[in-house]
């Protein structure tokens, strides 16, 4: 299995993100290390068009796929380089899982990804022109965020959407999920539906975060059990700290990245 991992080299909320060294190592080379370490992951591929994060990851075993031109705006959602990268190598109409990883998440124990493989494996194949999909997940305590909801006439408390189906309230951590490459662009070809663009942009995804779920999630998906502070993903320095506290506590606790290769 290929892991993909998308990274642009601008942020604007926290300037120069991926090369921000997290617990002593840039940000972007934790997702390189992880994926590497995985048994399940035979090769890493890092989505870029920039030759310093090349220069970080490529070291590190990564292999390099160069943004054309037309995808290289960083308001680019993660979609549009991930489209890419399949099919530049040639995988877009494959039956074949693959691992995609976002540089923000960066708190995984060893072990996790290859946790997601075996789930992927175990669980039932599903119909035809749909897929399976395989992400981390923690239960969930309370729930104070909401949500437009379609059975309903006004936007309806999460918590209140879960107890009427009678199902658990779960925390995904949406930034490292496993499904099939040819599952991939049909839902990703809804984006020119829901939002009349060829490429939607991260703002555009953040409006509209669950019309755009709901169409782009053509697939069955699977919860790997992990815990509440693994799906913390980092926007800006706050999350970058509070990260980083979490790294060092509950996963280095001293060590280094060799901590992946044990």
């Amino acid at each position: 299995m290929i892991c993909i991992i998308p990274q642009h080299a601008h942020s604007v909320r926290l300037p120069r993100k991926a090369f921000k060294p997290l617990c002593n190592v840039p940000l972007v080379a934790w997702s390189v290390i992880q994926a590497q370490a995985a048994k399940c992951i035979d090769a890493v591929y890092v989505s870029t068009e920039s030759e310093e994060i090349a220069d970080i990851c490529a070291p590190l075993g990564a292999n390099i796929i160069w943004r054309p031109p037309e995808i290289q705006d960083k308001a680019f959602a993660a979609n549009v380089p991930i489209r890419h990268a399949l099919e530049y190598l040639g995988m877009a109409d494959r039956h074949e899982p693959f691992l995609t990883k976002l540089a923000t998440s960066p708190l995984i124990f060893p072990g996790d990804i290859d946790k997601m493989a075996e789930c992927f494996s175990n669980a039932d194949e599903v119909p035809i022109g749909m897929g399976k999909q395989v992400l981390l997940g923690a239960d969930m305590q309370e729930i104070v965020s909401y949500k437009k909801v379609r059975d309903g006439k006004y936007p309806m408390c999460v918590a209140d959407y879960v107890a009427k189906r009678k199902q658990k309230p779960v925390s995904v951590m949406g930034a490292m999920n496993m499904m099939y490459a040819d599952a991939y662009a049909p839902g990703d070809e809804r984006i020119k539906w829901i939002f009349s663009t060829n490429a939607a942009r991260d703002d555009d995804i953040d409006d509209n975060i669950v019309n755009y779920g709901m169409l782009l999630g053509n697939s069955l998906v699977y919860y790997v059990p992990c815990e509440p502070w693994q799906t913390f993903d980092i926007d800006d320095q706050a999350g970058f700290d509070i990260c980083e506290t979490f790294m060092e506590k509950y996963i280095l606790k001293g060590r280094g990245p060799e901590i992946y290769y044990a």
